[in-house]
């Protein structure tokens, strides 16, 4: 009785190690390789435009296997994290930082254009101004950097 069940319990392990292979690596590496419009460029850099401010430089550098989006976005001399989704031609993500003394976090949405070479979409974001705590959003195009 004891050895039907350890090899019970054997299986299950092996097969919960194959299953979260197959999750978090195979998968995603299929879809990869076979899906033509999942091409995304690591580096692209952006100017945002605020009335008040001016023009200032953003960039985003991305990390992708499969589905799964990692990176950063650089703006204003903070760095922000990523972690987000890139499906059906569209990358969703959110971004905070690390630094205990950096309140700003937001999200993205963004349409992927020639071929990957391009992003179109808005990002929103969470600041403070005057005291209040403000939810705001603005349009931005990323370029690839070549």
């Amino acid at each position: 009785m004891f050895e039907s069940l350890a090899s019970e319990v054997i299986a299950a392990i092996v097969g919960g190690i194959f299953v979260a292979i197959y999750k978090d690596f195979l998968y995603p590496l299929f879809i990869e390789k076979t899906q033509e419009d999942t091409k995304l460029e690591p580096f692209y850099s952006g100017v945002l435009t605020w009335a008040e401010s001016g023009e200032q430089e953003i960039s985003l550098n991305l990390k992708k296997l499969g589905h799964k989006v990692t990176g950063a976005i650089f703006f204003k001399g903070k760095e922000y994290k990523i972690v987000g989704r890139y499906n059906k031609e569209f990358l969703t993500f959110t971004f905070f930082s690390e630094e205990k003394s950096v309140t700003s976090q937001g999200a993205g949405t963004f349409l992927r254009r020639l071929e990957g070479k391009n992003l179109e979409g808005y990002l929103t974001y969470r600041h403070f101004r005057s005291g209040s705590e403000i939810i705001d959003a603005i349009a931005c195009d990323f370029k690839a950097k070549s």
